[in-house]
């Protein structure tokens, strides 16, 4: 046999092995998933707060910031102390913003001095809010500014997971319908996604006075919304 009929042999077994490889490869790929397809699920699931949080300010005024500050400083140990009398721990309590600012008239010139201490209390005696208020607000004076309260839920994992298990089962429903449609069957599952979001339950911000410390402030915790959204993607056979 010559060198030329050789070589051309060589070739010809090259090129067989080459066409049978990419043909394996080409049934490999129509064998494997024909695509995917991803789909949004949403669900919500609700709670009893057993959190809740208010802000309040004592707000001061004096001749020098020495004065006022003086003031202040005794009208904030007082709210202090009257929310650690009805059992509220020291760690619950938080001083949130200190403000020393002028105050001016018409023409510019400073007439006195303003000194505001906020304080910010936390509470997992959810039932006992309005006392803790009516106290708060007593302790402080008439000057005392109440911010908004809030609500919510410390360990949320029962409610996440109630909510999770309903956004994934509503994801499958719509990620069959849509397989279904298309004449496809559904697969597995390739990745998921997980969004939560949990809104604190906020009640309007109020301006409280001395007068109140007489009775409790009537307020409700009622329930918490968490919602979750997951994002599927699922293989299609």
């Amino acid at each position: 046999m010559s060198a030329s009929s050789r070589t051309t042999r060589v070739i010809v077994v090259l090129v067989v092995f080459v066409l049978v490889a990419a043909g394996f490869v080409a049934l490999r790929a129509r064998s494997g998933p024909s695509g995917t397809i991803e789909v949004t699920g949403s669900a919500s699931a609700t709670g009893t707060p057993d959190t809740v949080a208010f802000s309040i300010g004592v707000v001061t005024t004096g001749a020098s910031t020495a004065a006022a500050l003086r003031t202040n400083n005794a009208r904030t140990r007082a709210l202090e102390a009257a929310l650690l009398a009805i059992g509220e721990p020291r760690s619950g309590l938080a001083t949130s913003g200190l403000n020393v600012s002028s105050i001016t008239d018409a023409h510019g010139q400073v007439t006195g001095y303003q000194v505001d201490d906020e304080l910010t209390v936390t509470s997992h005696r959810v039932g006992h809010a309005g006392a803790l208020i009516a106290a708060a607000l007593a302790a402080a004076g008439n000057t005392a500014q109440l911010s908004g309260i809030t609500y919510s839920i410390t360990n949320q994992s029962a409610v996440l997971a109630r909510a999770r298990a309903s956004a994934m089962a509503n994801a499958h429903r719509a990620a069959s319908q849509l397989a279904s449609a298309a004449s496809a069957s559904l697969g597995a599952v390739r990745t998921i996604v997980d969004d939560e979001s949990n809104p604190p339950v906020v009640l309007p911000g109020v301006y409280g006075f001395a007068a109140v410390k007489a009775a409790s402030v009537p307020v409700q915790p009622g329930t918490q919304s968490v919602s979750v959204t997951v994002r599927v993607t699922y293989t299609l056979r």
